[in-house]
């Protein structure tokens, strides 16, 4: 990124104070909004951490994942007795071996391994929300521009999920649009492109090509997906998530 070889980085990265001011770059809004979670064996019946009082919890060594778990289970008021290991394949094993009864770690990572195990049905990841991290793309300072083109292409998948518009409809609704807004947003009327560099059917394009944010999310992680996660937080602002779009006028 810094020395021009990589122009965005889309990778699970965190919106933090330091990437922002001591490396130079400059972050979209947040595309996803991270969760430190809890995975259990499903044959212990948790419903929540606050049952798994006096069990053991796998934790990756070194991590802010281990603070994370000390303090909400003080907020609980429970004890857990920790297993910290390093390496991600040794904690991975130590868990599935039933060495722990817990596993805490990024949301999609337990979600990964879990189908990477083949154990879907064995495991369940607990409600609990230990922590938040926006997950943001990452641009270099004074490539605003990019930055637009970044926000805008994010704002345009929650967009479309918010007013119905997917890959497979997009043609139809760009042909009858359902509002002066949408006739734009679509590339019908002028006016989308112009700003940011773009032909007026940019939106079009994304939309037909790769489908609204909802259709994205379920296709590579939730329900059409192997990892069958759900959106928790990361849904739209009218379905009890966090993501809103920019305003098309």
């Amino acid at each position: 990124m810094q020395s021009g070889d990589v122009d965005i980085i889309i990778k699970a990265s965190g919106g933090t104070l330091s990437r922002d001011t001591e490396l130079g770059l400059q972050f979209s809004m947040s595309y996803y909004l991270g969760t430190t979670k809890v995975m259990a064996h499903k044959e212990l019946n948790l419903k929540s951490l606050k049952d798994a009082a006096g069990g053991t919890i796998c934790i990756p060594a070194g991590t802010s994942q281990e603070q994370q778990v000390a303090a909400y289970t003080a907020k609980l008021g429970i004890k857990l007795e920790p297993v910290l290991i390093e390496k991600t394949e040794e904690l991975d094993q130590a868990y599935f071996s039933g060495r722990c009864d817990l596993y805490a770690q990024w949301g999609p990572t337990l979600a990964i391994a879990r189908i990477a195990k083949s154990k879907v049905d064995d495991h369940v990841i607990l409600p609990d929300v230990l922590a938040v991290e926006p997950e943001v793309m990452i641009m270099r300072q004074g490539d605003d521009n990019w930055v637009d083109i970044a926000n805008w292409t994010l704002s345009t998948l929650i967009f479309a999920e918010q007013e119905g518009i997917t890959s497979k409809n997009v043609d139809e609704i760009k042909a009858k649009p359902t509002s002066p807004q949408v006739a734009k947003f679509l590339g019908v009327t002028p006016g989308m492109g112009k700003g940011l560099g773009l032909s007026d059917d940019w939106a079009y394009k994304v939309i037909k090509n790769v489908g609204n944010y909802g259709e994205i999310f379920d296709r590579d992680l939730g329900k059409d997906s192997p990892y069958k996660m759900d959106r928790e937080l990361t849904n739209l602002w009218n379905n009890g998530g966090v993501l809103f779009p920019l305003v098309v006028d």
